[in-house]
């Protein structure tokens, strides 16, 4: 039963991480736009040398739906509170068959009156 609950929790972990990397490897890509490609004296002034209303600047959609974006994070934060959960449990199961090897100890060394 340990090694199902292990793989159960691994499993998790794994789609947790899979998730997180897709999202995080598809919103680092930079948006391609026809023309992007500036003339070299252009290239040493950039946008940010001056002030650009946000009423000016060009409309760009969305590249992220926000719901996708919530999901996984949702999903790596029950994924980690699982394994802590797990490892908590883990923990715990050692130090509760520490005590009874202790206690069972104690009773063979007790005086017998």
């Amino acid at each position: 039963m340990k090694r199902a609950s292990r793989v159960a929790v691994m499993s998790v972990v794994v789609a947790a991480w899979v998730v997180c990397a897709g999202a995080a490897g598809r919103a680092a890509q930079a948006p391609s736009t026809p023309g992007a490609a500036a003339p070299a004296g252009q290239a040493a002034q950039g946008a940010s040398d001056q002030f650009v209303p946000v009423k000016a600047l060009p409309a760009q959609p969305e590249e992220w739906p926000a719901s996708r974006l919530v999901l996984g994070a949702y999903g790596f934060i029950w994924a980690v509170l699982i394994v802590y959960v797990w490892s908590v449990w883990r923990r715990l199961g050692k130090v509760e068959e520490e005590i009874r090897t202790l206690s069972a100890r104690l009773a063979e060394k007790a005086p017998r009156a």
